[in-house]
């Protein structure tokens, strides 16, 4: 449940419409809502969110005159995408570790028009890499670290059952971290976009060995393989021909090898057999649409 409820009222100043219309929208289930005991009506995030993407609302959202100069500056920026303003208010809310206020951000951030490509690409990538970067200068301690990671990835399963996805298409991924790498928001958030784009994954989650995706591949029909890997392998050797062999067994299915994340760059030359390289979201999502166009792909413009 979204932890942050709005008045008519408020909801009134943020779509810039009259109270009565949003109440009259209320009563006949236009807009979902609660009700408190005394009556009156109160309004998640993600029900608004479901609203503004239902009705193809273009109206720039403007926060309740009740909210802190500080919020009126914030929606400012979620409004012209002023990525300087909105990635240090995100890591400050990462850093809190509260799952329910994360989730709240994100609904805020789709409720502003950010896709959720936007939103992995230009403010969560450029957030984690500021964590990593803080708990290798011991700026943060382990503990903080995990509970960003895990407040954030709690936030991610929330928002993954209530966003709208295309209907499911005849392609399926696998999608998973490398052997000794725990890192695994970036291959979850892909996981997430290929499900709003129709595609069924098969996730393996963290610290995967190259064999098991090969495992994996001869249980179902695939088209693609996705791995990420932030930890740089030990031993690149065993780690590049395990991937030749799932390449060539990919390329006798018809299907793709994609790989992404600065553990890998250091073999970018030697890893060349692959079929894309995932430097970020939309360019990973962009290759597939084209790659799998036959597949019944209708989805909508990857913005």
């Amino acid at each position: 449940m979204d932890k942050r409820l709005f008045s008519s009222k408020e909801v009134a100043e943020m779509l810039g419409v009259n109270e009565s219309s949003i109440k009259r929208w209320a009563d006949s289930k236009k807009i979902a809502c609660v009700k408190t005991p005394g009556g009156h009506r109160k309004f998640r995030l993600s029900d608004l969110n479901e609203y503004v993407r239902a009705n193809n609302v273009d109206t720039l959202l403007k926060l309740p005159e009740s909210e802190s100069n500080a919020n009126q500056k914030l929606l400012l920026a979620l409004q012209y995408k002023d990525h300087p303003v909105i990635i240090p208010h995100f890591l400050n809310l990462l850093m809190k570790a509260d799952a329910s206020e994360i989730y709240a951000f994100i609904n805020l951030l789709v409720l502003n028009k950010y896709s959720y490509i936007e939103f992995f690409d230009f403010v969560l990538s450029p957030v984690l890499h500021q964590i990593g970067e803080k708990w290798a200068a011991n700026l943060i301690s382990v503990d903080e670290e995990h509970a960003a990671s895990a407040a954030l990835y709690e936030a991610l399963i929330r928002t993954n059952s209530s966003m709208i996805k295309l209907p499911k298409k005849n392609l399926n991924a696998i999608v998973g971290v490398l052997e000794h790498d725990y890192h695994e928001l970036p291959a979850k958030c892909l996981s997430i976009l290929l499900e709003i784009e129709g595609w069924q994954v098969y996730y393996l989650g963290a610290n995967t060995p190259v064999f098991s995706f090969e495992s994996a591949l001869g249980k179902k029909p695939v088209q693609a393989i996705l791995i990420s890997s932030i930890v740089k392998p030990g031993n690149p050797k065993p780690l590049i021909n395990g991937l030749k062999i799932l390449k060539e067994k990919l390329d006798s299915l018809g299907g793709v090898l994609v790989v992404g994340g600065p553990g890998l760059l250091d073999q970018y030359n030697e890893l060349d057999f692959v079929d894309h390289w995932g430097f970020n979201y939309r360019e990973t999502i962009q290759f597939l649409k084209h790659r799998f166009k036959k597949n019944g792909d209708v989805s909508i413009p990857v913005s």
